[in-house]
């Protein structure tokens, strides 16, 4: 007993402001990233001022706002437990006004009576003021919703709050807890009404009538009674599930215009869109970042994972959040889209299964693992299906037979999308029922109904987007429709088309606006990629796989899927088109290894005897573009087989065009690795297949080369005569990536020429134009150059210069590494015997040790490192 109690007084010695409030979150069951949300600033700011690390202290404004917070939590109830935190933070009660204590939430707290007049002497029965239920587990990630609710319910005009969102999302239970908190200042009280089973909108003021407990007066109608009930009372109406009611709207609008001191509080699916309505969407709960290695007490920060972990340890106490399950969980939340009831459903599933098994079976069935809640559930709530199947049910038909054609795209779409989908209506089989369909009124409904979200993309574009759990549930109606085949080719028609013109695009003036639109539609694309793959390889896993019932069959003389049947070789040739379009795109993202697989995937569909041309062709673009792929990872033998497997092809198929571009991407092998003569020879006989107007994009690559070719051979005057037409064709095309390479190469000129200032200064510039058109392998090149300017220059002073270079070469060869390309800054013959002269100044280990430095290097730190050197008047 003794050292308990000299334990006690030791900790209220150590009483302070930030371990009081501590203690208060602890015991509330709210977060510290909760409490930094209420109060405006980031949860690792609030913890190091909690800790008074980095010299960290709150400020007066920033306590006080905690003081509000908690009071608005009711974590702190009483004014006594308000002033001993004013007075751990040594601040006096005149810091707040009267009018401040006087107002919500500090109104609210209790304030001690004196002894005598604290017990009444009497003890009549209490009026009832509410009929929420008790919550049973925590709100957990919906702290900006609750403080944005405090504020609106606060303020007199604003009468009507709609909390919006998909079925799942906890509209119901974040409309509990703020009805609980808004007691205290509604003096009538706070009254739920539960709409789900009401199933017309007459019905909603009897609803209300009963459940407020008032008895109807004859000769009145319902309306009229609740009228007549409720004058002059200040109460909160909380009326629940009311998507299915939208004809009641008129009632809603009817009793606030009667009752000036009512206000309503709304859940559904849908807005009413009534005259002074506020909406609150009450979107998915927060995902933490898509990457490894998150500890796991900073994942507990996130709400997904918080209330994945909570209610997992409700199903089995011994589940613990760990490094070994960390990474999965996060997916296991990623994939159900961080709906609360899903991450519920799904965490009562850790009692018999690891999260790993749970994770695989949610990759396969979803909606059928997502099953099973509580019985005091409502039955719309007993499995995610059984929610969207509400929401699909309150749809017209035509609404529902688009929303669920809706789900063949991933990731999102534009409206263009939608638009051209909307055309091709008469192939999807609606026959008699086919109509005119608004694009925008449609997009607007699903919005509306929490069934798509809009999002605003980096370029300002409007984006649409289905969460993945429903957008299966609409994969399942389309199938059930017998639809899944017909949109499956459709929407990889569209893909194919949008990917070919990016192709062209890439090479032109708007060429970051298509790298932005491929950006955009990744996940599309991969989808119509691994679809056609699918689709060509094997049929049968096809069907499957999609539960298709439909036949495969028919022809295309357009060359492009038919948004109704295609044949095997339409679908195989498809595939080859889509794959070797998107590979420009993948060697500028520097998702080299990504591309490698998908075109490598690609070359196992199987080709028969009797291969008709274009299918024989679209193979041969495969070919070209993967052996560029390979050769950038580092492969040159495997390179150059697929690269002269491409030209077999286009001189079997007496191709010129083709067997131009098969050319030219040998040559490049072969210039890569310093074969000058044998590079020269491809790079003529394609010169020598294109006519004069003919693609002058491949004409301008091709001089390019020409140009670099004869610098190595030491025809500087040759190179730059290549090199300025070269330049001159990339403007004409609007290719800005490409003219970024040539002015790296006629830097290199400058080098060879001995003029390193020139080289620099002119790299510098090479640099900024590579970060503009966002271009990470030309940036890693300019680096890299102007390491070799710098140490080749032995200024200021021989070693010194060695030692710069060395840190430069790492940081480029870091950021090669990074996007998986090889260039001939680490291949070239000639290159390397300057860098052996560079690093002959540096004597042991001390240039691997530097270029080992140089790695860590950011691209910037290595450029300002080059700029300091740039400044020094000796360079």
């Amino acid at each position: 007993m003794k050292s308990c109690h000299k334990g006690e007084t030791q900790v209220a010695e150590k009483k302070t402001f930030s371990g009081l409030v501590l203690a208060y979150l602890r015991k509330s069951g709210h977060t510290q990233k909760e409490l930094a949300s209420a109060i405006g600033i980031h949860h690792q700011v609030l913890n190091r001022k909690f800790h008074k690390t980095e010299k960290s202290r709150f400020n007066q404004d920033e306590m006080k706002q905690i003081l509000r917070t908690l009071a608005s939590w009711r974590v702190i109830t009483t004014r006594e437990e308000a002033l001993e935190l004013l007075e751990l933070a040594e601040m006096l009660p005149g810091s707040f006004s009267k009018d401040e204590w006087n107002t919500p939430p500090l109104k609210n707290l209790e304030q001690k009576l004196p002894a005598l007049l604290a017990q009444p002497k009497s003890h009549p029965q209490p009026v009832k003021r509410h009929n929420l239920p008790a919550p049973k587990t925590r709100l957990i990630g919906r702290a900006s919703e609750l403080q944005r609710l405090r504020q609106l319910l606060q303020q007199e005009d604003i009468r009507l709050i709609t909390l919006t969102g998909p079925g799942g999302s906890g509209k119901t239970r974040l409309a509990w807890e703020i009805g609980h908190e808004a007691l205290s200042y509604f003096e009538d009280g706070v009254w739920l009404v539960e709409l789900a089973g009401v199933n017309q909108g007459l019905l909603v003021p009897m609803s209300i009538i009963q459940a407020l407990g008032i008895t109807p007066r004859a000769g009145l109608n319902s309306l009229q009674n609740l009228i007549q009930s409720l004058q002059d009372r200040f109460l909160l109406l909380i009326l629940d599930n009311f998507e299915h009611l939208t004809e009641a709207t008129g009632t809603i609008s009817e009793l606030l215009s009667a009752l000036p001191r009512l206000k309503v509080l709304i859940t559904s699916r849908s807005v009413l869109r009534l005259y002074g309505e506020y909406e609150i969407p009450v979107l998915p709960l927060a995902l933490p970042p898509a990457q490894d290695g998150i500890e796991p007490a900073q994942l507990l920060l996130y709400p997904t994972i918080s209330l994945f972990v909570e209610r997992a340890r409700a199903a089995d106490p011994n589940f613990e959040l760990s490094h070994q399950n960390s990474n999965t969980i996060v997916e296991i939340c990623r994939r159900i889209d961080g709906l609360p009831l899903a991450i519920e459903l799904a965490a009562a599933r850790v009692k018999f299964l690891s999260p790993m098994t749970l994770l695989e079976r949610l990759s396969q069935q979803p909606l059928n693992m997502l099953t099973g809640g509580p019985r005091d559930h409502p039955q719309r709530m007993y499995g995610l299906r059984n929610t969207f199947e509400w929401s699909y049910s309150l749809l017209s038909p035509t609404e529902q037979r688009w929303f669920s054609r809706l789900g063949v795209f991933a990731g999102g779409w534009q409206l263009e999308a939608v638009e051209a989908l909307l055309q091709d209506q008469d192939d999807f089989g609606d026959d008699a029922h086919a109509e005119a369909v608004d694009s925008l009124k449609l997009l607007q409904a699903f919005v509306d109904n929490s069934l798509l979200v809009k999002l605003y993309t980096d370029s300002g574009q409007i984006r649409f987007q289905m969460l993945e759990t429903l957008r299966t549930y609409a994969l399942e109606q389309l199938a059930a429709r017998k639809e899944l085949e017909r949109l499956r080719k459709w929407h990889a028609s569209y893909y194919l088309r949008l990917a070919e013109a990016a192709e062209v695009g890439l090479r032109g003036e708007r060429q970051l606006e298509w790298l932005t639109t491929l950006v955009e539609e990744r996940d599309n694309l991969r989808g119509a990629l691994l679809w056609l793959l699918i689709s060509a390889r094997d049929p049968a896993a096809k069907e499957s796989f999609y539960e298709v019932h439909e036949p495969v069959e028919g022809m295309v003389s357009s060359g492009l899927v038919d948004t109704s049947s295609a044949t095997w070789a339409t679908l195989a040739e498809c595939a080859f088109r889509l794959a070797a379009a998107l590979a420009p795109y993948w060697e500028w993202q520097g998702y080299i290894s990504e591309g490698r697989r998908w075109l490598e995937e690609a070359l196992l569909i199987p080709l028969p005897e009797n291969a008709g041309t274009s299918l024989l062709a679209a193979r041969g673009r495969v070919q070209s573009q993967l052996a560029l792929l390979i050769h950038m990872q580092g492969d040159r033998t495997t390179a150059i087989e697929v690269a002269e497997a491409s030209i077999a092809t286009w001189k079997a198929l007496n191709n010129p065009d083709g067997l131009a571009m098969a050319l030219f991407n040998r040559g490049w092998l072969a210039h890569i690795v310093g074969d000058i003569e044998l590079s020269t020879t491809y790079f003529d006989q394609s010169l020598q297949l294109l006519s004069e107007t003919g693609n002058p994009w491949l004409r301008a690559q091709l001089y390019y080369y020409l140009g670099e070719t004869a610098a190595f051979k030491g025809q500087i005057q040759q190179a730059r005569e290549y090199l300025t037409q070269s330049q001159k064709l990339f403007q004409q095309v609007g290719d800005k990536r490409s003219i970024v390479d040539v002015q790296n190469a006629l830097a290199g000129l400058y080098i060879l020429e001995g003029e390193f200032q020139k080289a620099i200064q002119n790299l510098f510039r090479s640099v900024q134009h590579g970060k503009e058109s966002a271009y990470k392998k030309a940036i890693a090149e300019a680096i890299g150059m102007i390491a070799f300017a710098i140490g080749l220059s032995g200024k200021p002073e021989p070693a010194q210069a060695s030692r710069i270079a060395a840190l430069m070469l790492g940081a480029a060869e870091s950021l090669l590494e990074s996007i998986g390309v090889t260039t001939w800054l680490l291949t070239e013959p000639t290159v390397k015997k300057l860098l052996e002269f560079i690093q002959s100044r540096l004597p042991g280990d001390e240039w691997e040790t530097a270029r080992a430095s140089g790695r860590l290097y950011t691209p910037d730190q290595a450029l300002e490192l080059a700029y300091s050197q740039k400044s020094t008047p000796s360079i």
